[in-house]
């Protein structure tokens, strides 16, 4: 049989237009799949879509080789082209069935302007981004890229979202220097935001944008800084004008913050350097802010951060470290002076005041029954032989055998009813009133740049670090480290950081029944995230020095040449991080509580409660810190408690947060770990360990014997380590005498002087 040739023709068409619909059926769970999957982040791939007579069926194609837009799709004869899902098969395709051809480049265009069209401009960059970094040079891209941006300023704009608004601005800017009304939406966004903070009365953030769209928008013919710049000059005038009506009303704190807008404004003015320098001390009074006071007459101690910052103020502590030296720590007392023999067997304290009779009351006191570890004086009571009295001022203690740190053993704190046996310089008085402070000390003796300090406590950081922008505080102490880079950032602000790291734990309560059971506070160890807590929480992804995760409660040191790390044995590793094995320990130990006949022992808790410090990084870390003992089942409380609140025993928990100051090892880990000490009782190793430390004739004993208690402290585990870290204080830039790095905050107070400059 002949056939015609239109009739074959016609044939031979619908034949394949035949095989094309099978070939698009079997295609339709790959193009499915790839629908899953954003076209941006698949590989390149053009389109065929069939006409009505094919069922519109829509073919994935390798690229083809005619990449011009609309040239790609043949007027006659075949289009040969390889499937996406079958690229080892060439297929032909009738001219006469294709009803377009969309290339990959053309297809990511077109979905980015139609996310942009319906204000999905997130979704849109997506597709833009592709587009930029494979077919930059792709028709209509550039064009189609400027507007998004600038369709999603006006919008961000609209919606009162300047700061944003101004953002995108930049980068069209960048994409497009010259791009239509760019020069006018800077210019009404620029002067939206500067109105809004004018009327907020926030001065800094004026001058920061009014200088940040000068410098972003460098080279384009605005008018905004010429029209704003009279204006900031004025604002600064007025605000200093406002501050000096205040200060004579008596309102230096008010006057200080209003004066703090001058100097945002026109921080090189010396007119407001030299207001702020007379406002700052008007009243002789340092102003500090801090997380928490001490309580009245505590006992500074380890764990008491507050109590130790003051009593470098009121006194109450035999000996004060002073620095760091090669041979040793530097002491001093404000008792009169100490002094130490060749053989370092005779420790002596000569009392300035003989008429004080504190030769005797100290004698006294080291000659009663020896008491816990808690107590300061517990070890200067255990090595001293002998006690006695030369002459009216001058106490004798001959030490049982030579000590390698004979002044560190005076470096104790007194109790209250004897603290006038060495009292320092300051006093803590009734507020005045009407006063915001927490807490006020006034000088008794010797020189200085202020007569008063008080001291602010702020539950909120941001509060506090508004506080220190606007100048109503000196000094900010306990920086935490994700805010440091803001207080850098800050003009008129410096940074400082004290000599000795702080050491941050968990410690037990004396009647939690973690004490009796090990194997739960291994869990414990193991189920918290400590590096990761440290690095993303403690740290907030800041990279610095001295922040190290612990194996014990000892010092690392800042660096590895620091001597403070002398009694950190650094080949015990911290334990790891293994929820696991903490699930499986905490669900063992529960196992055994079941099956036990004997119920003497505490059953494992499956909820505890973990109090804490009112401090930012205690705060943050222990927030953390219960998501993640809770994961593993353990149940965690938290309660924020006070140092006032925890030495009357006032607060009910199983562990609790602490910041431990270790200043001299060799006698501090006596305080830590000795019986009755921070960490409750010790055992049968942890009691020899401690002998063998004490007892240590020359250091390199000592070192040995605290490395050795090391591994003890690690086993045992009567305390849970966490984590070293270095604290930060942040000052104004125009109080000098602040040091560099300050054994503690008040170390060199009668140094400290408001200066003429400094304040940019």
């Amino acid at each position: 049989m002949i056939l015609s040739p239109v009739f074959s023709d016609l044939l031979a068409t619908c034949f394949y237009r035949t095989r094309l619909v099978a070939l698009a059926l079997g295609v339709l769970a790959a193009v499915a799949h790839a629908a899953e999957t954003p076209l941006y982040e698949r590989q390149p791939s053009d389109l065929v879509v069939l006409n009505a007579a094919s069922d519109s069926a829509r073919l994935e194609v390798l690229p083809l080789p005619n990449r011009t837009p609309g040239a790609a799709a043949p007027r006659s004869g075949e289009l040969i082209a390889r499937l996406i899902d079958a690229p080892g098969e060439e297929i032909a395709i009738p001219a006469s069935s294709i009803e377009r051809v969309e290339l990959f480049e053309e297809r990511l265009l077109s979905a980015a302007k139609a996310n942009a069209a319906k204000g999905d401009f997130n979704a849109a960059y997506d597709y833009f981004a592709r587009l930029d970094r494979d077919y930059r040079d792709y028709t209509g891209f550039k064009e189609a890229f400027s507007k998004a941006l600038y369709d999603e300023a006006r919008a961000r704009f609209a919606a009162g979202e300047y700061d944003h608004a101004l953002a995108l601005l930049q980068s069209l800017k960048e994409f497009s220097p010259r791009a239509e009304g760019l020069v006018k939406a800077v210019e009404v966004i620029g002067d939206a935001i500067l109105n809004a903070r004018w009327d907020a009365e926030d001065y800094l953030g004026v001058r920061r944008t009014a200088d940040a769209i000068e410098t972003q928008f460098v080279g384009m013919r605005l008018t905004l800084g010429e029209r704003w710049l009279g204006r900031i000059a004025e604002g600064a005038q007025r605000q200093r004008e406002k501050a000096e009506k205040l200060a004579a009303a008596g309102k230096i704190r008010e006057a200080l913050r209003v004066a703090s807008g001058a100097v945002a404004l026109d921080p090189n003015s010396p007119e407001t350097s030299k207001l702020l320098q007379r406002l700052s001390s008007a009243e002789g009074t340092l102003w500090v802010g801090v997380w928490e006071t001490a309580a009245p007459d505590s006992t500074p101690g380890l764990d008491t951060p507050a109590a130790r910052r003051a009593s470098r103020l009121v006194g109450g502590r035999l000996a004060t470290l002073e620095a760091y030296l090669p041979a040793g720590g530097e002491y001093a007392t404000t008792a009169g002076q100490l002094d130490v023999d060749d053989g370092r067997k005779q420790l002596s304290i000569r009392f300035t005041n003989p008429s004080s009779g504190g030769a005797y009351e100290l004698a006294r006191l080291l000659l009663e029954p020896s008491h816990s570890a808690s107590d300061p004086l517990s070890l200067l009571r255990e090595r001293a032989a002998s006690v006695s009295v030369v002459g009216t001022d001058q106490l004798q203690i001959d030490l049982k055998t030579p000590y390698p740190q004979p002044l560190a053993l005076a470096a104790a704190s007194l109790p209250p009813h004897a603290a006038n046996i060495a009292p320092g310089a300051w006093r803590r008085v009734r507020l005045p009133e009407g006063s915001e402070a927490s807490v006020r000390y006034e000088r008794l003796s010797g020189g200085g740049g202020f007569r008063a300090i008080e001291e602010f406590v702020y539950s909120d950081l941001d509060e506090a670090m508004a506080a220190l922008r606007a100048q109503q505080i000196h000094v900010l102490t306990g920086v935490p480290p994700w805010k440091l880079s803001e207080a850098k950032a800050t003009p008129g602000v410096r940074l400082a950081e004290l000599r000795l790291p702080t050491l941050h734990c968990l410690l037990l309560h004396p009647t939690t029944p973690l004490r009796e059971r090990r194997e739960v506070r291994r869990a414990v160890v193991y189920g918290i995230a400590r590096e990761v807590t440290l690095k993303k929480v403690v740290l907030g992804g800041e990279e610095l020095e001295g922040f190290a995760v612990l194996s014990t409660a000892a010092p690392r040191g800042k660096s590895l040449g620091d001597p403070l790390r002398y009694a950190y044995n650094e080949s015990i590793e911290p334990r790891p991080y293994e929820p696991r094995l903490a699930a499986l320990l905490l669900t063992a130990a529960r196992a055994a509580d079941a099956a036990a006949e004997d119920a003497s022992m505490a059953p494992v808790p499956t909820a505890i409660t973990l109090a804490h410090p009112p401090t930012p990084i205690a705060r943050a870390a222990c927030e953390a810190i219960r998501d993640q003992l809770g994961a593993v089942g353990l149940e965690v409380t938290l309660t924020e408690a006070s140092e006032g609140e925890l030495a009357a025993g006032r607060v009910d928990y199983d562990l609790r947060y602490a910041e431990i100051t270790v200043a001299e090892p060799l006698v501090d880990v006596w305080r830590l770990f000795g019986p009755g000490g921070l960490a409750g009782e010790c055992s049968p190793p942890m009691r020899d360990g401690l002998e063998k430390v004490v007892t240590a004739r020359t250091g390199k004993a000592a070192v040995e014997a605290l490395r050795d208690l090391h591994r003890i402290a690690y086993a045992d585990l009567p305390l849970i380590p966490l984590w070293q870290t270095v604290e930060s204080i942040a000052h104004q830039a125009n109080l000098s005498g602040i040091g560099r790095e300050p054994v503690d905050l008040y170390q060199t107070v009668d140094g400290w002087r408001v200066t003429a400059g400094g304040s940019r």
